[in-house]
């Protein structure tokens, strides 16, 4: 009975060290999806920002389910990759398409879609 009990509490003990590991392990990654986010990336860059959100999901399911963490490295990184991509083309298109961005902010604060 105690062998059972010291299994379940070393169990229980390794999730919890698994727990405390994901806020380093996606600190970086979480970091560059806010400012992804804050560089408006999902209206100028759609397609790489979704498939960073994907490589995302994909590395938090994989370590909420225990694998392997270089395997969860390998997705975060890959999300990294796609979000800087991400970032960098809504840089450009914020230069090349600043009338048509200024022209839709204009539209969205004079409540255009209600009217």
């Amino acid at each position: 009975m105690r062998l059972l009990t010291s299994i379940v509490c070393l169990g229980l003990a390794a999730s919890a060290a698994g727990q405390d590991l994901r806020p380093t392990l996606f600190a970086e990654t979480d970091a560059l999806l806010e400012a992804a986010q804050n560089a408006n990336v999902e209206l100028l860059a759609p397609d790489n920002y979704e498939r960073a959100l994907e490589a995302y999901r994909d590395a938090d399911e994989d370590f909420q389910r225990g694998r392997n963490i270089e395997r969860i490295r390998n997705r975060l990184a890959e999300a990294r990759r796609l979000l800087n991509q991400a970032i960098e083309s809504a840089e450009i298109a914020e230069i090349t398409l600043a009338s048509l961005i200024k022209t839709r902010e204009d539209a969205t604060n004079a409540n255009a879609a209600t009217f």
